[in-house]
């Protein structure tokens, strides 16, 4: 008997499993009355039920005199408590293989990931599951794994309602039931995208608060911009607007500032150079008026472009080219463009405005043009420019709307000049240079003046 004995060692060694069918027992060398004789003295072998047995001398199996590493549930739980969840789930594999239970490994792994998210440290579910499939009782009862499905979903609980559908889909298809989860995979993917949608917005709105200015959602239909709307209601500071399928969300706060006097510090800051306090500055502008015009995104798309920042760029003259339709933003929403157009200056507002210094008040016409959108030639009569320096404020307003890209603008003001019964010289030869091209026209232009001043 000792001899079969140390050859079922052996057996189970090379196996891994401790319950054995009658037919392994034969294999081993035992019969009927041997196998009838160890039930009954039950201490090498239980029988467990017709044709099944179950190895129970696991301390005295031995195998080149170290004993055999058998998993047991304690073995299980040890892990868990210890939260090693890799360790936990390697050893229930193993132990199901030793029990010949391996089809329920993906049920059990999910009872123990729904006890680590509902922080059930005794992992109840689990080890009554877990005997209970050993014991050969186990029934799953599907309608209650349903009922907390639905709990975990209405409670908005997303992330344990996946894992108990889940194991819904897994008990279906290994236990053979005859059940339709198809409204529950439904409900499952409507309330992940709400819970989803609102987690983006949460964030997008925390963004927006600590950062001001504006985020763009593209693709959004008229029922997903529905559902934006209904839950930013929750956020009085968010200002929603809808260009065909682009949503912008503008940080709001109004706070009454001086529009103007910012919207002049703004450009002065650009043509300084200071584009961190041009970006601020044009940011205090948007949170504070309902709708800010296309200068206002363009402003702020230059700053960001100056200083590298060209995807934030881009936010804004995607904005500036939905407002201003007449204007001509291609290159300026290309994304392979690494780095802004230079320019010779470092201004928005103007063209050279530092080397025709002797225009009174140019800088302040300007902004009163470009900025306040004031008629141009009203502006310089106003201001009681000669033709001759009106002609040759048109022609930097001419070259800043080139380099915006609005070109059709820039050509109407080009003829106005070319037109022009007053024009000198010096202006004459500038015209020429423009007919050359326009980024060729903005490098001769500056040369020439230079070369006019010293």
């Amino acid at each position: 008997m000792q001899e079969k004995i140390n050859k079922l060692y052996d057996y189970i060694l090379n196996n891994s499993h401790i319950e054995l069918t009658t037919k392994e027992l034969y294999n081993c060398g035992f019969t009927s009355k041997d196998l009838s004789k160890l039930a009954k003295e039950g201490k090498v072998l239980r029988r467990i039920k017709k044709g099944l047995y179950e190895f129970i001398d696991i301390y005295t199996l031995k195998s080149d005199k170290e004993t055999v590493n058998i998993i047991t549930l304690n073995d299980i739980f040890i892990s868990l408590q210890n939260q090693d969840k890799d360790s936990a789930f390697n050893k229930l594999h193993k132990y199901l293989i030793q029990i010949h239970k391996e089809k329920y490994e993906f049920l059990l792994i999910k009872l123990i990931e729904i006890s680590l998210a509902e922080k059930d440290l005794g992992y109840s579910n689990f080890f009554f599951a877990i005997i209970s499939i050993e014991n050969g009782t186990f029934n799953f009862n599907i309608d209650n794994y349903i009922s907390y499905f639905e709990e975990e979903l209405a409670a908005n609980n997303i992330s344990i309602a996946k894992l108990y559908l889940e194991l819904i889909l897994k008990a279906k298809e290994t236990l053979d039931l005859d059940i339709d989860t198809t409204s529950l995979e439904i409900s499952y993917k409507k309330a992940s995208l709400d819970f989803n949608l609102s987690s983006l917005l949460d964030s997008i709105c925390l963004e927006l608060q600590t950062n001001k200015g504006l985020v763009l959602l593209n693709n959004i239909d008229e029922n997903l911009y529905t559902k934006i709307c209904e839950y930013l209601n929750n956020y009085p500071f968010v200002m929603i607007t809808k260009y065909d399928k682009e949503v912008e969300l503008r940080y709001f706060n109004r706070n009454n500032i001086d529009l103007k006097a910012i919207n002049i510090a703004a450009n002065t800051a650009f043509k300084e150079g200071n584009y961190e306090q041009c970006i601020k500055l044009c940011l205090m502008i948007l949170s504070d008026v309902f709708s800010p015009k296309f200068y206002n995104y363009e402003l702020l798309g230059f700053a960001y472009r100056a200083i590298g920042k060209n995807a934030e760029a881009i936010k804004y003259f995607t904005i500036a080219s939905k407002l201003n339709k007449n204007g001509h933003y291609d290159y300026l929403l290309n994304t392979n463009i690494n780095e802004p157009k230079k320019r010779v200056n470092s201004t928005i507002c103007d063209f050279y405005a530092d080397n025709f210094n002797e225009i009174p008040n140019i800088d302040t016409i300007l902004q009163l043009i470009l900025v306040e959108g004031l008629n141009i030639d009203e502006t310089c009569k106003q201001f009681n420019l000669s033709d001759s320096h009106t002609n040759m404020i048109k022609l930097t307003l001419v070259q800043e709307y080139y380099i915006r890209g609005n070109n059709d603008l820039a050509e109407d003001i080009l003829a106005q000049v070319r037109r022009s019964p007053h024009k000198t010289a010096f202006i004459i030869e500038l015209l020429a240079q423009f007919s050359q091209g326009q980024v060729a026209a903005y490098t001769s232009i500056q040369k020439r003046i230079l070369e006019q001043k010293s």
